[in-house]
């Protein structure tokens, strides 16, 4: 995603990244919704795209830290949680 910003400028992230933040059922209910994603997408700046890929990239993985809780947990997926 980086590099893709870097060599194509943040607006060819519109795509990847609105399949990963609205589901096919809500891009096809609610346009408003996806232009103004698709807005927030193509403003962002080169620097800030590749700040934020090398962040996602960079993450530790968060699964060993769940074996630690040892109070009641609720974990909430929804059905059109892509992420």
């Amino acid at each position: 995603m980086a590099q893709k910003a870097v060599t194509y400028g943040p607006q060819s992230l519109v795509g990847e990244l609105l399949k990963d933040m609205l589901t096919g059922v809500t891009r096809l209910n609610k346009p408003g919704g996806v232009k103004f994603l698709s807005d927030i997408v193509r403003q962002a700046s080169v620097a800030g795209d590749v700040a934020g890929a090398r962040a996602l990239s960079e993450r530790p993985d968060s699964l060993p830290t769940l074996a630690c809780l040892t109070v009641p947990t609720l974990i909430l997926e929804g059905v059109e949680d892509t992420v």
